[in-house]
């Protein structure tokens, strides 16, 4: 009985772990679309060199 079990796990292994590695990679690919969106977004905010022009104001 014992050996069924051990004959079925690893019959079963290579489907398991090619289900782990496809989860993974869907992971991987929704991180990635998430970071290209992130970095094709337009800031709401555009404040150019308004630092820079500041501190020359504060400094004279």
């Amino acid at each position: 009985m014992y050996r069924h079990v051990i004959y079925y796990q690893r019959l079963l292994w290579p489907l398991t772990k090619l289900g782990m590695i496809f989860d993974v990679y869907q992971k991987a690919m929704a991180f990635f679309r998430r970071i290209i969106n992130l970095k094709e977004t337009k800031p709401l905010i555009n404040d150019g060199n308004t630092f820079w022009k500041n501190l020359k104001k504060v400094l004279v």
